[in-house]
């Protein structure tokens, strides 16, 4: 059975990381009290916020415990999902934009990041590294549950990561068009990517669009990481942005015009680059500007 959807075999940082958020469950509720997100929706009394982001923190480290950090469907997630939607849906009633929403989301991670590092300031480097990438992930996947409930009943962006070996493939869809049948086009990725989780980027793109050839078709791009080697190959098709940090400047990832399922370029560029401990890769659907590049910090 190939491996994906987990967060490591046990005795690694996903266990370190549910430790760390049963015993500051209290700290880090207090502080997410008072972030935009929890204090608006729960203006009164501030208890109600912090019992809220409590359960919050209770249903991650259920999820690393599971060892499915990267799984939004994890069964740790089902006691807050109502609690998530009523966040998500509030704030997008009050006429915050989705990307205004996931910022607020987004803001959540850096008080828990600090928290953590707080506490393993100790732990040698590299562990240090791998226990709040496992956090990082983690609260990634919070975010991705949340946006599900804010301003749509379905969305036609969808992601998923997977692992074979050393290989770790991430892939982003972007289903063509609106509603029901786009997110059926990107759902029609995900399952395939995570059925194939050995293929190449470029190799994984041709089965795409045989996959997607029974729904509207959708802009894809992969990115595979091998981490023994330190090698990263992608390739795209559609108007997903990539970029990766190198050094101090930002490399955007270039994909092919079309339309996974619909049409497919002649041939598949697969790009390679080299990737080190510092690199950083964000991959991002039309929601942001084509020209847009992550921030300094």
């Amino acid at each position: 059975m190939p491996e994906h959807e987990a967060g490591g075999p046990l005795g690694t940082p996903t266990l370190e990381v549910r430790d760390f958020l049963r015993r500051r469950r209290e700290q880090i509720a207090q502080r997410w009290a008072d972030e935009p997100l929890f204090r608006t929706v729960f203006p009164l009394p501030r208890d109600e916020a912090v019992e809220a982001g409590k359960a919050v923190v209770d249903a991650l480290a259920q999820v690393a415990d599971a060892q499915r950090v990267e799984d939004s469907d994890a069964a740790g997630f089902t006691g807050v999902r109502e609690q998530l939607a009523r966040m998500s849906a509030s704030r997008s009633r009050a006429g915050l934009s989705i990307t205004q929403v996931s910022n607020e989301l987004a803001a959540l991670w850096p008080p828990v990041d600090r928290l953590l590092a707080s506490e393993l300031e100790e732990m040698p480097t590299e562990e240090l590294r791998a226990c709040t990438t496992t956090l990082s992930t983690l609260m990634g996947t919070l975010r991705v549950v949340a946006m599900q409930y804010a301003g749509a009943d379905h969305s036609g962006d969808a992601w998923t990561w997977v692992r074979s070996g050393d290989r770790h493939t991430l892939m982003l869809a972007d289903g063509l068009g609106h509603g029901p049948e786009a997110a059926r086009a990107s759902t029609a990725a995900v399952d395939a990517v995570r059925g194939r989780p050995h293929l190449g980027p470029a190799e994984m793109l041709r089965l795409l669009h045989v996959e997607l050839g029974a729904t509207r078709g959708a802009a894809v791009a992969v990115a595979q990481l091998d981490a023994r080697s330190g090698r990263l190959w992608f390739a795209g098709i559609g108007n997903i942005g990539a970029r990766m940090r190198e050094g101090d400047r930002w490399r955007a990832l270039l994909s092919r015009p079309g339309i996974v399922g619909v049409h497919r370029p002649g041939t598949v560029r697969e790009d390679e680059f080299a990737w080190s401990a510092d690199s950083v890769l964000f991959l991002h659907t039309d929601g942001l500007p084509s020209r847009w590049s992550p921030p300094s910090d």
